[in-house]
């Protein structure tokens, strides 16, 4: 498969190479781009701070997932040892094994979804699964005979045989996960969103370039068949010029109040809102210039009351 949603350039028509100065995959900079028009709503952590601040650093997350040591501003690049040194001198690639073997921290929703779904592929060996309650572990172990279990992240990054992690903890965990990993020479696949902040998507996408990783977000509608058709009828003209593309989504019931805090999960416009941002610039092939939103809190005020909204409608105007 192409390597749709992978941050950096491998796709030639959806992504910028990691090394340019605005090097991200063009689903999450357009997500987070047009996430960052709904910071009025007060959405926690939605202004970027100065690109140019030289003291940017990725705030490391609570525990249990917090793993010590490391950030992008204190990697000696110059290591010789270091994957990104490696990579400058075009020496550094990474070898896949057959299976390749896989760490999955996070076992909640939709963790428990990916290590069901990982018990049918025999390219992955899940080798070591992550979570801090006993019935999830438990739960993953049954699924994986094989697989050892750990309390910390840091432990199951450096399991014997570990390649690379699929990283599905709380949003406020991803980019410090995703940097202690990329630090560690392992491929990662995050969860959406990568980091509230898109100037720490960008770093940690040319991290990744640095050190020749994939660091691929959870973006899974644009690997399902339904969507790659309609891609492909809208590029190919078969449905004429379109002028308005529908896009929604919507869960059965709403997620826990405490979930939807938007320190938390970013909020409705961050936690279920990229994906229908990234999926108007990837069918269409043209990037959000411009959103009118309107917050409809009519199921649950409990969520109001934490700062989210259990409804909300978003106009967008695309280029061209």
């Amino acid at each position: 498969e192409q390597g749709v949603g992978i941050v950096g350039g491998l796709d030639p028509e959806l992504g910028r190479h990691l090394g340019q100065p605005d090097g991200v995959g063009v689903g999450e900079h357009d997500a987070l781009d047009a996430v960052e028009t709904l910071k009025d709503r007060g959405v926690e952590g939605a202004d970027a701070p100065n690109s140019n601040d030289p003291k940017l650093h990725i705030p490391p997350a609570t525990e249990p997932w917090n793993v010590p040591n490391g950030s992008i501003h204190d990697t000696d690049r110059n290591d010789p040892k270091s994957n990104s040194s490696r990579a400058k001198a075009g020496v550094y690639s990474p070898v896949m094994t057959a299976p390749v073997g896989l760490a999955v921290i996070g076992l909640g929703r939709m963790g428990m979804v990916h290590v069901t779904a990982l018990a049918d592929v025999a390219e992955i060996d899940v080798v070591a699964v992550c979570d801090v309650r006993d019935e999830a572990l438990a739960a993953a172990a049954a699924l994986h005979r094989g697989a050892t279990t750990y309390r910390e992240a840091s432990a199951a990054m450096a399991h014997p045989g570990t390649e690379a992690v699929l990283l599905a903890t709380p949003t406020p965990s991803h980019a410090h996960l995703t940097e202690r990993a990329l630090l560690s020479g392992l491929l990662v696949l995050s969860e959406k969103p990568l980091a509230f902040d898109p100037v720490v998507t960008r770093l940690l996408g040319r991290l990744a370039g640095e050190a020749a990783l994939v660091l691929q977000i959870g973006y899974w509608r644009r690997f399902a068949p339904p969507w790659h058709a309609a891609r492909e009828a809208l590029r190919s003209g078969r449905v004429g010029n379109p002028v308005m593309l529908r896009l929604s989504q919507w869960d059965a019931e709403p997620p826990p109040v405490e979930f939807c805090d938007p320190a938390v999960s970013g909020g409705l416009a961050v936690d279920c809102g990229v994906h229908e941002f990234d999926l108007a610039a990837w069918l269409t092939g043209r990037r959000i210039v411009a959103l009118r939103e309107e917050a409809l809190p009519i199921v649950d005020p409990a969520i109001e009351a934490v700062g989210d909204v259990d409804n909300l409608l978003v106009v967008a105007e695309l280029e061209g």
